[in-house]
């Protein structure tokens, strides 16, 4: 196994996950599936940081710059992607349900990453609250988990 600094292998398990993602969405197709619009909200902005890693980065910025990058490979296979926030903003919660609500027909994914101080949590989290959502939240969850693994 090669041994990457922090930063890159940040960079790696991000690039992973993005393309994870965009292939799970993929399966649907752009217009053939259930839905063709994303709503994509990275999690938490600007004097919400969320949690800390401990290389000191902030989830606010991990999950912008996820969601940036899942944007483009989602434009790329043909998605309409819209945005909750591209800077480091904060978007209150109703505010965030809002944009969601105004798209209509569209999939609601929000990013975050989860810290754990003691090192015992290990995994992918992935929640779905519809039942149009469960197959791609399914496809999320088997990919990265598989991703995880090996």
């Amino acid at each position: 196994m090669v041994s990457l600094p922090p930063a890159s292998l940040l960079r790696v398990c991000l690039a992973l996950l993005v393309v994870f993602f965009a292939a799970s969405c993929e399966s649907y197709g752009p217009g053939a599936g259930p839905f063709a619009t994303i709503v994509i909200d990275p999690g938490h902005g600007a004097h919400d940081t969320g949690g800390k890693s401990r290389f000191g980065l902030n989830e606010k910025d991990l999950a912008l710059d996820t969601a940036l990058r899942v944007r483009d490979c989602l434009q790329k296979r043909g998605f309409r992607v819209v945005m909750t926030r591209t800077t480091d903003v904060f978007i209150p919660l109703d505010q965030r349900v809002a944009i969601s609500n105004r798209t209509p027909g569209a999939i609601f994914v929000s990013i975050h990453y989860n810290w754990d101080r003691g090192r015992t949590g290990h995994g992918v989290e992935t929640y779905a609250c519809s039942p149009r959502s469960f197959r791609l939240a399914r496809n999320v969850e088997r990919d990265l988990s598989c991703a995880y693994r090996t």
